[in-house]
């Protein structure tokens, strides 16, 4: 039985550690924390998962301010010191929220793309991004641990590329969607072979891939190029979470047009936000444009600045990008004089970054 000190160290440290993860752990996006405290002898015994060695030093120091002179004893799971490395052996795979096929789409990870398994749970792998740092759920099915990663030398330059069992063959095996990255082993004519995620073969033509040493560079005069293939886009169903030509939603988009310039940015539009340098003269190609409204929330995050929206300039006024509200990619504007122009889109403009 608990005397009356036991429960009020108890209570203080309940509510160190709420305070701990409203600032440091609410974002499930990209951060991880299921920690809890309770009485272990003379002390506390601090335990559960976190993601990361720097969330769980930073933990561990904001307990011994906070609780002076009480002995913690450490059995804190550290996520991403035994997570497993692993590639996405689909096309495309769903994240979700939590391990289960009804819960929300947080976004997806792309044939190839890198990902660490930190735990599984009936058939579902707990996975963070490596390009990103995105976590969710993905089905374990989906993914197959790598020991060793090719590092990949073309990427598909058409929305859709079939790959074939063999050179020649009309048996189709996969779909490989725009932005996929593939290293090449063998050639036969005009076809060209990649090894899978999970060591099968499949042979695509050569005419849909485009070397990663040649792609578009990150500097204005290169944008026009990038920009033209996000043009043949259009059309592109929309799909919250989606990043791929199966369907994007907005961050999708204009992550995906960064990644054509070689370009790294975080996957959602607060995020990316929060990045590259404000724009206050001209717009130009390439620069992103963003939108919202305060207080806006999604799966449960509230985002950074109210940001719900991004588009990707043309230049000017004119714009492209992915949204439901055109039902996928489209291009459009932001003077109230053209016919694709959004008054609602005018109203929430937020300002432009730019990364290149």
């Amino acid at each position: 039985m608990t005397n009356s000190s036991d429960d009020k160290l108890l209570a203080t440290a309940e509510i160190v550690l709420q305070k701990w993860k409203g600032s440091c752990a609410r974002d499930h996006r990209l951060t991880f924390a299921s920690v809890q405290a309770r009485r272990e002898g003379n002390g506390l015994l601090v335990e559960g998962e976190i993601l990361n060695e720097s969330m769980h030093d930073d933990l561990l120091a904001v307990l011994r301010l906070r609780l002076p002179g009480v002995a913690l004893e450490d059995a804190l799971c550290i996520l991403m010191t035994r997570a497993a490395r692993a590639a996405v052996k689909r096309a495309v795979t769903s994240i979700r929220q939590a391990p289960d096929e009804h819960s929300p789409l947080l976004t997806q990870a792309l044939f190839g793309e890198e990902l660490s398994i930190l735990k599984v749970h009936e058939g579902w792998a707990f996975v963070r991004a490596a390009m990103d740092g995105y976590l969710g759920w993905a089905p374990v099915h989906a993914v197959v641990e790598q020991s060793y990663f090719t590092p990949p030398d073309h990427f598909v330059q058409l929305p859709f590329l079939r790959a074939y069992l063999a050179a020649e063959s009309k048996r189709v095996v996969g779909i490989l969607p725009f932005g996929v990255r593939v290293a090449v082993f063998g050639r036969q004519g005009e076809w060209r072979s990649v090894v899978c995620p999970d060591g099968t073969q499949w042979w695509i033509e050569a005419a849909g891939l485009k070397a990663i040493d040649s792609r578009p560079l990150p500097a204005k005069e290169d944008a026009e190029t990038a920009l033209d293939a996000m043009g043949d886009l259009v059309g592109t169903p929309y799909l919250w979470g989606g990043r791929s030509t199966f369907g994007f939603d907005c961050s999708g988009f204009s992550q995906t047009f960064m990644s054509c310039l070689g370009i790294g940015i975080l996957r959602d539009a607060d995020m990316q936000a929060g990045q590259g340098q404000r724009v206050e003269g001209p717009r130009r190609p390439g620069d992103l444009l963003f939108f919202g409204r305060t207080g806006y929330e999604a799966n449960g995050v509230e985002r950074a600045g109210g940001v719900n929206h991004v588009a990707i300039s043309l230049g000017g006024d004119e714009f492209i990008h992915a949204a439901s509200a055109v039902l996928g990619a489209a291009y459009g504007s932001l003077d109230s004089g053209l016919v694709n122009s959004d008054p609602d889109l005018r109203a929430r403009f937020m300002g432009a970054r730019r990364y290149f």
